[in-house]
């Protein structure tokens, strides 16, 4: 059985979004999931990230290579673009440090983020810091629209691939890319959680009075649950914005990248990073299909029922209107309150924490009662 190309390249799109999505929601579920922070600001580090790959690292790139293309980046990165691709093609080395040059500065860009939205918010509490955050958030998103210098305003930046010269088709580079991405990231936020660390937070989350009784510092935990999550944001932010060739301010919109990933999360089992990942699949596999596949099919099922009450008073209304991705946004709206309600532990519920020493005394307290002990 033979695929034709535009089934391969939905699969595809469907695992890098996957793998981007979980990476952000399992940046969430460390704030919220573990540590019991509402962040409703999330895609400020995701637009942090997605801006070092289309405008601070192109700059930098200049300021540092001599042989790099000249000229004002940000007002024509379009025609530039491929300039850049070309350079890191001829030169598999150089593009390869750009890329991991690039992905750690996302990361600091994003830690830094975090850390400079959490500071006024510190002491606040949940309610409060929630709608702090998004607040933050949205007052960055205004100034990137509208600081021509940043992404040179609604207008965008075009994002050179420094992986040009692995695969001729971009798509696939950043399929093993994502996939690789996600496991180091599962890898790593399941060793930190297992750890003293992971406790302190989940001791924070339950109850913060009682956590500072036993010594925890409340404000010091708080800053390294954002900053560490929304280091990961931005990691994820770079890895969509060099995916996707272009950075607009539209393009990272709240919807996409603060409401859908406390959808995943809340999915997925608020403190299970593994339902996360499973639920980022769920969602995205139907959102390419509502919005890709089916578009047409919703559409005309919408009109079919709007029309069949209004043609009891012998009216009829033209449908060819409504916007499937929005049709789409307010289907998760529902599905997000009916987990809520019949099952808000998610599709995997938390469980306890598996840490070194309490596997140990588990092994130990087995062979005492196996010898009799």
């Amino acid at each position: 059985m033979v695929l034709d190309p535009q089934t391969i390249t939905l699969a595809t799109s469907t695992v890098i979004y996957t793998s981007i999505f979980a990476i952000i929601a399992i940046s969430l579920n460390i704030e919220y999931g573990y540590a019991g922070l509402p962040n409703f600001g999330k895609v400020l580090p995701v637009l942090g990230g997605a801006i070092v790959a289309g405008s601070l690292m192109p700059q930098l790139i200049q300021a540092l290579i001599p042989d790099a293309p000249r000229g004002d980046y940000i007002a024509n990165s379009y025609a530039m673009v491929n300039e850049f691709n070309s350079m890191y093609s001829a030169n598999p080395i150089l593009g390869l440090l750009v890329f991991v040059l690039g992905l750690g500065l996302a990361a600091l860009v994003g830690g830094a983020l975090g850390f400079i939205a959490l500071l006024p918010t510190l002491r606040l509490r949940a309610d409060y810091l929630a709608i702090t955050l998004i607040v933050i958030a949205e007052f960055f998103r205004a100034v990137a629209n509208n600081y021509d210098p940043l992404i040179n305003g609604p207008r965008g930046v075009a994002v050179p691939n420094p992986l040009a010269w692995t695969f001729e088709i971009s798509q696939i580079t950043y399929f093993y890319v994502s996939i690789i991405f996600l496991v180091a990231t599962l890898l790593f936020v399941e060793y930190l959680l297992r750890s003293p660390f992971g406790r302190a937070l989940k001791a924070m989350r339950e109850d913060e009075l009682s956590a500072q009784t036993v010594g925890i510092n409340i404000y010091a935990l708080r800053i390294r649950a954002l900053v560490i999550g929304s280091m990961l944001a931005s990691v994820a932010g770079y890895l969509n914005a060099h995916y996707i060739g272009s950075v607009t301010v539209e393009t990272f919109n709240r919807n996409m990248y603060t409401f859908m990933p406390w959808l995943i999360v809340i999915l997925g089992g608020a403190g299970n990073n593994f339902g996360v990942v499973v639920a980022s699949a769920v969602f995205v596999l139907f959102y390419f299909l509502i919005t890709n596949i089916y578009k047409e099919m919703v559409r005309d099922a919408i009109s079919f029922m709007v029309n069949s009450i209004t043609g009891l008073f012998g009216v009829s209304i033209d449908m060819s209107w409504v916007d499937p991705n929005r049709i789409g946004f307010i289907m998760f709206a529902v599905a997000m309150l009916l987990i809520l309600y019949f099952r808000p532990q998610g599709i995997l519920p938390e469980g306890p924490i598996k840490t070194r020493g309490l596997i140990e005394a588990f092994k130990m307290a087995s062979r005492k009662r196996g010898s009799g002990g």
